[in-house]
């Protein structure tokens, strides 16, 4: 129809002439539909056509069919059958079935007409929020004024209405009650655990000395755990000070199986060891009378080696240092660089990093960034004057500079790497430190004797310090060579190896003889120490008794003559190796990099149940103080400059929940935190940019 009118139509009508035309066609359409006469439709179909459109849940546990015009269910449990339609009918029958009169009861106890159980209905606590609060101030390390922040409080409000944000004093009280709360469940916790401690000092803005206690332990999962036990002030760094204090928390933690105390190298950590050995090595807890209490912190070791290298060639450090922080101290600068780099067509996105000269690894990071803009910075020493005046009575990076640069990086990427395995918390670190000697050591002795001057004069005094840790008998830990056994991957055999490659074949030998009988001495005393039940079948044997019979009353010496004949008997039938003896004996584990060392002694723990008890306790040794460095960044952002009137009391309860709360333990690198950093700067430079076009 609307093609015959369109196609009669003027040309010459308007627009809107057309419009109505087309309306019009429309309604004689739709007349023209209601007065023609309907297709005759029988009923059946009419209700088979409802019959297949089924939403009720209820159709899936009924089968429908017509028996003859009539719709019915069929049960599919039990096979009974209702007629059903649903012009007239619910389904309130069918639920009612399912729920009380089928035999097998399906739906027994549930409700029939919910369909979707939706946003289950959570009653409002106000003391689980004010928890939850407490808890998201500790975790985050915010400031206890945010509570009362009008943001914080709009927030608030649209998720929960009804609650209404405490007072920073209320909320401050709410976090040490959660530190009261969480300490006695960590107490307990530690009650049957050999323990590791780790120990270091630092001094916070508010000019106080504060001495931070990590706690290290594989548990009965065979997880390595980390908690801080104590953040507490202490009056000074002496040795003596810091061993009292140490004993003091231990007293309040109720430890007394300390097996070791990792601490670096300072005079002051020699005397606080001596202290802590004196008062505790007749504790039934500790183990050959603290014998293997000191661990020197490892990375601190490396730190000092590579440091005594790097004064060597200190004048082109110092050049590229100076270069490095003349583009950081202002946004100008750093915007002149970075349009240079563009010129120059360097495309690193690496971030230009200052370094601390206390720690050689963030010297390593800062040189490894400012090799890649070489090019950059001298354009800059040729087109930006203020960039040479900024060196004092020098020149600026030379060419020269950078070869030697490269070089030292080239040099040092393998202490780098030694320095992050070392410095790792989240898995085990005893069972790589004999390695890392090993492949340090190989390098220094190949550079001593190279041609590269630069190097060799590097690495010679390198070796010097190197020998002072790690080739005097007294400095060195037992503990870090007998793990080496302990690895299945290794054992004895690899000890032995290495060590006549540090030492030499006679010296090796002999100190490889000595390591061997203090593991054997150490597994005698977990022998003697563990219950009947964990021992191993030479200790859990039944008691020997002697029954004198009435017939050898008047001889009873050739009646105990017998019955030892009889006991030597047994005794030489059973195997008369121990576990120890057995796990050396036992093929070398394949090395894979799956493979996981306290998964394999969790696994081996019912065929070994002496020698794994050992294992645990060795593996949880920590090879660097870094756990307990760790904190004081923690303690860094808490007591920052707008919160230095907190009690020492509440910064322990801050931190130490902290520690205990997270159920996370990851750490950023340095090297990723710098991209972090150069990542939301491209962000802002590319948010500025758009809104400068618009």
């Amino acid at each position: 129809m609307q093609k015959i009118l369109m196609e009669s139509l003027p040309a010459q009508l308007t627009v809107k002439c057309i419009i109505k035309l087309l309306r019009w066609s429309n309604i004689f359409h739709l007349l023209l539909q209601l007065t023609s006469s309907p297709t005759p439709v029988s009923p059946a179909k009419k209700r088979s056509k409802r019959v297949s459109s089924k939403r009720s849940l209820v159709w899936a546990h009924f089968d429908t069919r017509l028996r003859g015009e009539d719709p019915i269910a069929t049960c599919k449990y039990c096979g009974q059958v209702y007629t059903y339609d649903r012009s007239t009918h619910g389904t309130s029958t069918l639920w009612h079935h399912l729920r009380f009169l089928c035999p097998q009861e399906p739906l027994k106890g549930q409700d029939p007409q919910r369909k979707n159980p939706g946003t289950p209905k959570i009653s409002y606590s106000i003391e689980d929020c004010r928890e939850a609060l407490a808890e998201m101030i500790i975790i985050d390390e915010m400031p206890f004024r945010t509570v009362e922040g009008e943001g914080f409080k709009r927030y608030s409000k649209i998720l929960q209405p009804r609650f209404d944000p405490p007072s920073r004093v209320t909320v401050a009280r709410d976090c040490m009650q959660r530190y009261v709360k969480e300490k006695p469940k960590l107490k307990k916790i530690l009650r049957n655990q050999r323990i590791c401690l780790t120990t270091d000092t630092w001094t916070s803005r508010q000019n106080l000395c504060y001495m931070s206690l990590t706690a290290h332990w594989i548990d009965d999962e065979w997880n390595l755990q980390k908690r801080i036990l104590n953040f507490c002030s202490v009056a000074d760094h002496k040795g003596e000070t810091l061993g009292k204090r140490v004993e003091e928390c231990l007293l309040d933690w109720g430890i007394d199986r300390l097996f070791t105390v990792t601490v670096d190298n300072a005079s002051s950590n020699d005397k606080l060891i001596d202290y802590l050995n004196s008062v505790s090595k007749d504790l039934n807890g500790v183990v050959l009378k603290n014998r293997f209490l000191h661990v020197r912190c490892c990375c601190h070791i490396v730190n000092l080696v590579v440091k005594s290298g790097l004064e060597e060639h200190n004048s082109s450090i110092d050049k590229i240092r100076t270069a490095v922080r003349f583009v950081r101290s202002s946004p100008a600068r750093l915007k002149l660089f970075k349009k240079y780099a563009e010129l120059e067509k360097v495309s690193s996105k690496s971030l230009l990093t200052l370094d601390l000269e206390t720690r050689w690894n963030a010297t390593y990071l800062m040189l490894e960034s400012a090799e890649k803009f070489e090019k950059v910075f001298a354009r800059l020493g040729k087109q930006h004057k203020p960039f040479k005046a900024y060196f004092a009575n020098k020149e600026p990076p030379t060419a020269d500079d950078w070869i030697i640069v490269r070089h030292i990086l080239c040099f040092l990427k393998l202490f780098e790497k030694v320095t992050t395995r070392l410095s790792a918390s989240l898995h085990v670190t005893s069972s790589i430190v004999f390695h890392d000697i090993l492949l340090m050591h190989s390098k220094l002795i190949e550079l001593v004797g190279g041609e590269d001057t630069t190097l060799s004069s590097m690495a010679y005094f390198m070796k010097l310090k190197f020998e002072k840790y790690w080739e005097q008998e007294g400095n060195l830990n037992y503990l870090l060579f007998i793990v080496v056994i302990l690895d299945p991957r290794y054992k004895l055999e690899f000890l032995k190896f290495g060590l006549e490659i540090l030492y030499g074949p006679d010296v090796g030998k002999a100190f490889a003889e000595k390591i061997e009988s203090s593991l054997h001495e150490l597994f005698g005393w977990y022998v003697e120490t563990v219950s009947v039940s964990s021992s191993n079948r030479g200790s859990s044997q039944i008691p020997i008794h002697i029954s004198v019979d009435t017939e050898d009353e008047e001889n009873p010496w050739d009646m105990l003559a017998s019955q030892f004949e009889k006991h030597m008997e047994e005794t030489e039938t059973e195997p008369n190796d121990s576990e120890l003896s057995r796990y050396l004996a036992d093929k070398r584990e394949k090395r894979t990099k799956e493979f996981d060392i306290l998964d394999y002694w969790k696994v081996s723990s019912n065929k070994y149940p002496v020698l794994s008890l050992l294992a645990k306790d060795v593996l949880a040794v920590p090879a660097s103080t870094i756990p307990s460095e760790s904190t004081f960044s923690t303690g860094g952002r808490i007591v920052d400059p707008l919160r230095c009137s907190l009690s020492t009391n509440t910064i322990e309860a801050l931190i130490c929940s902290q520690s205990w709360l997270h159920t996370s333990q990851s750490r950023l690198s340095v090297r990723e935190i710098a991209e972090e950093v150069q990542s939301y700067e491209d962000i802002g430079e590319g948010i500025f940019a758009i809104m400068c076009k618009s």
